[in-house]
């Protein structure tokens, strides 16, 4: 299936004999039929972790990215009760992150760009409201820094490159050489604020991972939980900006975009809304959502900090 990010070829990482190990584990969860192997990818799991103090960084991102792979296909094959992919991508980004520092990403460029935002606020005595632009900017630039680690690469030398504002909007996305949805930062209420689609060879879903982003110290909200949430399975009364069910509450509404718009009248941000609300529905319902929340700071002449607060996968 054609995504909007596609994983890298599957070549071996270096790893000796404890790759091989890893190697077999992988070949083995890729194999279709479903038989139970929650404990093969149980020892996965065990041998990257151990593989974080013994190979290069450069190697448990290799092998990180696929056992993603390899524990996201046996997932959606249902050969795992427990989903596991997103430990290894958690393990893939503490590599990653050793590497690879904010500034010296594709996101540099966007990060100056905020930081002297900053620096002009504090010089002409800006708004309470430019301020908190600017911090939502560093929140955004923090959530793009933290899950180009989850997923190995720089999304910001990628599919966000070749994203564009739609006209009339302050929507940014992209689409892949099909025409769907692959990447979208969303505007306004009733969203969430990132969605990412990327493509696992030999998986029948895409990957989606959504978001939201926090600046400063802005706290996460809550929702009223709806009755289709509730019937999902979420019987708290609220959700919780940070937590994995907000996320198909946010694509009730998403999904219905259109529905005031004649055919083919709506702007394209519009329809890309109700893409990325289909999008998340359905990656909820075949077990391919990844929910990652991210927060980023930063004081006048001073680095972005960022952090991923939470990261959850169905």
């Amino acid at each position: 299936m054609s995504g909007g990010l596609t994983s890298y070829p599957r070549t071996g990482g270096g790893g000796g004999a404890h790759g091989a190990q890893i190697d077999a584990l992988i070949k083995l969860l890729l194999i279709p039929g479903g038989q139970p192997l929650q404990a093969e990818a149980d020892r996965l799991i065990q041998l990257l972790q151990h593989a974080v103090g013994t190979m290069p960084p450069q190697s448990v991102v290799i092998y990180g990215k696929r056992a993603r792979d390899a524990l996201f296909v046996a997932r959606l094959n249902g050969a795992l009760a427990l989903a596991r992919h997103l430990q290894a991508m958690e393990l893939c980004a503490q590599a990653w992150k050793s590497i690879h520092s904010l500034d010296s990403t594709a996101l540099k460029g966007r990060s100056d760009a905020a930081k002297q935002k900053l620096i002009l606020h504090a010089a002409q005595g800006g708004t309470i409201q430019e301020l908190r632009a600017i911090k939502e900017e560093i929140g955004l630039i923090a959530w793009l820094y933290e899950t180009s680690a989850l997923l190995g690469e720089d999304l910001a030398g990628g599919i966000v490159a070749q994203s564009g504002t739609y006209p009339g909007s302050r929507y940014v996305g992209a689409t892949d050489t099909f025409g769907a949805l692959a990447y979208l930062e969303c505007a306004g209420a009733y969203n969430v604020n990132v969605v990412v689609r990327v493509a696992i060879p030999g998986a029948s879903q895409p990957l989606l991972v959504v978001g939201e982003a926090k600046g400063g110290k802005s706290g996460f909200g809550v929702v009223k939980t709806s009755k289709l949430i509730r019937q999902m399975g979420h019987i708290a009364p609220t959700v919780s900006q940070n937590e994995i069910m907000y996320a198909p509450s946010r694509a009730l509404y998403m999904q219905k975009a259109m529905r005031k718009w004649k055919s083919g009248t709506a702007p394209a941000h519009v329809a890309a809304r109700q893409q990325a609300g289909k999008l998340i529905m359905d990656a909820y319902r075949s077990l391919s959502l990844c929910y990652v929340t991210a927060r980023g700071d930063a004081a006048v002449n001073s680095p972005i900090k960022t952090s991923r607060v939470n990261a959850e996968c169905r």
